[in-house]
């Protein structure tokens, strides 16, 4: 893309008036009206503020609006009355000025605000007056603004300042009030006078709708309706008029009012033109308005919150303008229809070109914007869905489902011309070789790009074209074409055209056979659903080789769905599972975290040139710019509220405000129901936030993030309790906390004189039964006593015979240790000696804990020259029979490795699948058992540094420079019902960094344990190692066995544990 700042001209040599109008401002727009504030409230809004916590007030008819970024609510003010001013003081008040009243916002004793007049009866009569315009703040007080009379509040005394004319409007400067008084000037009330402003007799009878701050402290630019721009010197007390090349346009736009935007700018609210943002010298900068997005051009009254995002109110709704924002949005409101397929943004004769192809059709930057009811025109001719656009010279190339299309930019109209009427995808113009080359689901066709005569078809049944892409080679040009399901096709260019298709997961494919071509770092490369392939092309014997292999970016191998990358010398953009991105080629590093804030659907395409400051993202909701220079105003200091807290009987207890008067929320215990609302007053992006929530002294911890706005809380015990809230953006930042406390009563049954009560009743029963369990004792003592000499010979046989059986079985419990004993001394007689298994490996520990003295869990070691092979095996059971089936896999590796010299990992799980399935007589038949193991076996060459991996169940997890990765086993077992010629995965690489490496059996994750008698989980051991990977492996050792001891605390281990990790260190060669 050419510079964006240019993209609404056209022909400078025909139109030169429009370089003058020309905007490349499009902050993203949110509006509001009836069907979101209610219909029952007047649509035309006026005055604005914003409290402390963030919430936003907005003047309606007879009530006040307000909006904390998720409900609307509203606050009665006097009936039928328009609210046209809203002030919130220093001190954290809210003060209203409406149609012959002004007053303020108390809450009441819920926390809730509420309307009170700061006059009486006897004052309006005393002091005529109709709408309060316009409420100030400086050190002197409260000024409340109409054009009859200006009132100061200060001390909580109404003073009426004496009126040397009426005052038409009214501006804060410099913590001073200066006013605009009819047949006179500009006048600043200080020390209790009004005082005139000099020279300001020249602007006495005409409107000023501004004063704003310059750079110099002194200097403001007072902006008037008839007569332009004038400056004000607050240190000397007068006026100046400040002509500009602009004065006429000004004048044009009959403006109501104009705020600062930042240092550099002012808005102008109109009439019918929405706001026209200018600079100091008063040259038109941009203008916001209804072809934007905006509610209405009939603009009431401007507002800056405190994250410098624009408010407005109008006649229709109130509209938030996120100018900080560097992405802008562009759909159906601004005139482009249907999902975004191609972008083509260019400069030809000095005009700048932005065509946008959709679903929908063809559509362009209107020519003349300021006067059109959208951004974009449809351009006709072209009713279908469009997938690519290109350009040479004054031809605009256009293919679509329905055609392949040619365009004369030259023409106003846009002239187009029917190349073919076959379906085509994608096109691609080699001003080099002189050709076009285009392609779609019947084929490929190369144009002559001069004269677009067809030089060669390639006439076959394809499927959707994902993208063509071109590569220079020795002896010619080739054309990469990917067809979706398909696979790609080479185009080849000598003196002549050859054709071969590719297609087949053996040559390195997904199985989808979803292939884009792309070029990154001056290459063709294959975007997938599985990453980014290279494209390798070998000769040999005079026969050319074509390889497909993952490729990395920088140093990351990118897995996930890949089909958009815009390549630049310094970076590349790319599209990763329809999340948008960057690469930083000179720090190595990706960003995603300013692209969080779309929420456009699907992202279809990425569109960038290389000295344009924009990345366009087409996606199925609409066209978005990204602004790439500046800084992205992540706002990390936001509020979250609790807006309101409501009973079962739907009755707001706390409205949100806390005061000194506010009545604690006591809950009676029959009546236990609390409904709480929160929110958080964040309106960059307008995304929606989550939340989560504590309730103290009842839950442990907070709960996880969700959506959800409001609670219920039900049947609580009585006691004092303490909700907590916050919230997080886009961006995972947390917002402050907000929290409300509140009591649940005790119940009267519960209560101190309750209790004693019970305990006085409970003495008077204990003693009647007492007294009657005596007498009932007396009886059965008689009874009782001829039983006993009875009974007494009859247990003193039973304990004889108790103490037989008592000895036989002691006798059978120690033969039955002794065996498990010497089991487990043949268990380890025939398991490696740990000490000299980790004298080998060097930084490396074995964590081997048997659940039942003996184990089918094992760990096997065998070093011959430079070769290590390490096994870490969990076999069927434990105990015992686990013994035995870990002897006979201990055999067979022996067997495999030791004697027949086999080292690699999937050939040794294969001998022993094999080996098991014989010993064990595991044939098909019903009475075959299941017995195996499941095994990760690991081969180090310690001379060429070439690790082998293939496991049976288990996995292989390692820790490289910093980063954990973990390869995936082959998910069947060893032995059992697994056919014998078994194939297990073999994993090979070479060790470029020195490198941690976990073997583990299914014991220490599934170990119950915890407060809660839960598994300790693969993800909770995956951070433990992550956490501690820098140690020594015995301090890691002895973490895992402290951490598993606590775990586990007051429970039974459930299965046999064992763990291998090892250390290999990279060699420098």
């Amino acid at each position: 893309m050419k510079r964006l700042l240019k993209h609404l001209l056209l022909y400078v040599s025909i139109f030169p008036w429009l370089w003058a109008n020309a905007q490349n401002e499009f902050p993203p727009i949110t509006n509001f009206n009836a069907d979101d504030y209610g219909h029952q409230f007047s649509p035309e809004n006026i005055g604005i503020c914003q409290d402390n916590r963030g919430v936003m007030y907005f003047g309606n008819t007879g009530n006040i609006l307000t909006f904390d970024g998720n409900r609307w609510d509203s606050i009665s003010v006097v009936p039928t009355r328009a609210c046209y001013a809203l002030h919130h003081s220093k001190k954290g008040n809210i003060y209203v000025g409406t149609l012959g009243d002004f007053g303020q916002l108390k809450p009441n004793k819920y926390g809730k605000y509420v309307y009170h007049s700061l006059i009486d009866s006897a004052f309006r009569k005393d002091y005529s007056f109709h709408e309060i315009w316009d409420i100030h703040e400086t050190p002197d007080g409260i000024f409340f603004q109409s054009e009859e009379q200006i009132f100061l509040l200060k001390e909580n005394k109404i003073t009426a300042l004496e009126m040397p004319s009426t005052a038409h409007t009214t501006f804060n400067v410099n913590q001073q009030l200066v006013a605009r008084m009819r047949g006179i000037g500009l006048m600043t009330w200080k020390n209790k006078q009004w005082i005139k402003v000099e020279n300001s007799e020249a602007i006495k009878d005409y409107g000023v709708f501004g004063i704003v701050p310059t750079q110099e402290k002194h200097i403001k630019i007072v902006i008037t309706q008839e007569l332009g721009l004038f400056k004000l010197n607050t240190k000397s007390n007068t006026l100046y008029p400040h002509p500009t090349a602009h004065d006429k346009q000004i004048l044009s736009y009959i403006l109501y009012g104009a705020k600062a935007i930042g240092d550099q700018k002012i808005s102008l609210q109109t009439r019918g033109k929405g706001l026209i943002i200018i600079n100091h010298e008063g040259k038109e900068l941009y203008r916001i308005d209804n072809r934007m997005g905006l509610v209405s051009n009939d603009i009431e009254r401007q507002f800056i919150d405190v994250d410098g995002n624009l408010w407005i109110t109008t006649a229709n709704g109130i509209s938030l303008i996120n100018q900080t924002s560097r992405l802008s949005y562009f759909s159906a409101k601004q005139g482009v229809h249907g999902g975004v397929e191609a972008i083509l943004h260019d400069v030809y004769k000095d005009r700048e070109l932005l065509y946008i192809g959709t679903n929908e059709g063809l559509f362009r930057l209107t020519q003349s914007h300021k006067k059109s009811i959208r951004i974009f025109e449809k351009i006709e001719g072209i009713n279908y869905s469009v997938w690519d656009l290109s350009r040479h010279k004054n031809h605009l190339f256009i293919s679509t489902s329905e055609g392949f299309f040619v365009a004369d930019i030259e023409d106003a109209q846009l002239k187009i011309t029917k190349i073919n009427r076959e379906n085509t995808n994608k096109s691609y113009l080699d001003q080099a070789n002189n050709i076009l080359v285009n392609a779609g689901m019947n084929g490929v066709s190369v144009y002559d790009l001069t004269t677009l005569t067809l030089l060669y078809r390639y006439k076959n049944e394809l499927t959707t074209i994902s993208g063509i892409e071109k590569q220079i080679t020795e002896d010619g040009t080739n054309y990469w074409i990917g067809a979706i399901g398909q696979g790609v096709i080479k185009l080849k260019k000598t003196d002549h055209f050859d054709v071969e298709l590719f297609m087949g997961t053996e040559l390195g494919f997904p199985q989808d056979h979803i292939l884009v071509p792309q070029i990154l770092n001056k290459k063709v490369v294959l975007g997938s659903t599985q990453g980014v392939l290279s494209v390798d092309e070998t000769e040999m014997d005079g026969e050319t080789y074509t390889f497909f292999m993952p490729t990395t970016l920088g140093d990351s191998l990118l897995e996930g769905p890949i089909f958009d990358l815009h390549d630049e010398a310094d970076r590349t953009w790319y599209s990763i599972d329809n999340q948008v991105g960057v690469f930083d080629k000179k720090k190595n590093t990706f960003t995603n975290r300013p692209f969080w804030g779309i929420k456009k659907g699907r992202i279809n395409t990425l569109y960038r040139s290389s000295d344009a400051p924009y990345l366009w993202i087409g996606s199925s909701d609409g066209l978005i710019r990204y602004q790439i220079e500046g800084e992205i105003p992540f706002k990390n200091d936001f509020k979250a509220i609790i807006s309101a807290v409501k009973n079962k009987a739907n009755q707001t207890i706390f409205g949100g405000i806390h005061h000194e008067e506010f009545i604690p929320i006591n809950m009676e215990y029959k009546k236990n129901y609390l409904n709480i609302e929160f929110s958080a007053p964040y309106f960059e992006d307008r995304q929606a936030l989550e939340y989560t929530y504590w309730l103290k002294n009842y839950e442990k911890d907070w709960s996880a993030w969700s959506n959800k706005t409001k609670i219920e809380l039900t049947n609580l015990p009585d006691g004092k309790y303490t909700f907590k809230v916050k919230a997080r953006n886009v961006y995972h930042q947390e917002s402050e906390i907000a929290e409300i406390s509140f009591t649940i009563l005790t119940p009267w049954y519960k209560t101190s004189y309750a209790i004693l009560g019970y305990f006085i009743i409970l003495l008077l029963l204990i003693y009647g039964i007492v007294k009657i369990s005596l007498y009932r004792l007396k009886q059965q003592n008689k009874r009782l006593e001829v039983a006993v000499t009875e009974r007494t010979h009859e247990i003193a046989l039973k304990n004889t015979r108790l103490e037989e059986q008592k000895a036989e079985i002691i006798h059978q419990k120690t033969e039955i240790e002794d065996s498990i004993n010497y089991a487990q001394r043949i268990q380890s007689a025939i398991l490696p000696i740990k000490e000299e298994m980790l004298q080998k490996l060097g930084d490396a520990f074995v964590l081997f804990w048997p659940k039942d003295v003996v184990s089918g869990d094992f760990y096997w070691y065998y070093r011959q020259n430079d070769i290590s092979v390490v096994v870490c095996a969990d076999c069927t059971g434990h105990g015992v029979p686990g013994a035995f089936m870990s002897m006979i896999g201990v055999d067979k590796l022996n067997v495999c490795v030791q004697e027949k010299g086999i080292t690699n990992p999937s050939e040794i799980l294969s001998f022993l699948n094999q080996g098991i399935k014989t010993s064990l007589r595991q044939d098909e038949t019903k009475n075959a058992t299941r017995d195996g193991m499941d095994a990760a076996i690991l081969t180090i060459n310690h001379s060429t540094q070439r690790i082998q991996y293939a496991g049976a169940n288990r996995p292989l997890w390692m820790m490289s420079n910093n980063e954990f990765s973990e390869i995936k086993a082959t998910k069947v077992a060893v032995g059992g019902f697994t056919p014998a010629d078994q194939v297990f995965e073999l994993h090979e690489f070479n060790l470029i960094n020195t490198t941690r490496f976990y073997m583990s059996s299914d014991g220490y994750a599934d170990q119950f344990g915890g407060p809660k008698g839960k598994k300790f989980k693969i993800k909770k051991m995956k951070n433990l190692i992550i956490e501690n990977h820098k140690r020594p492996m015995q301090e890691q050792q002895e973490l895992l066995e402290n951490t598993m001891k606590k775990w586990a605390e007051g429970h039974e281990q459930i299965d046999d544990i064992c763990v291998i990790g090892l250390t290999i260190e990279k060699q420098n060669t």
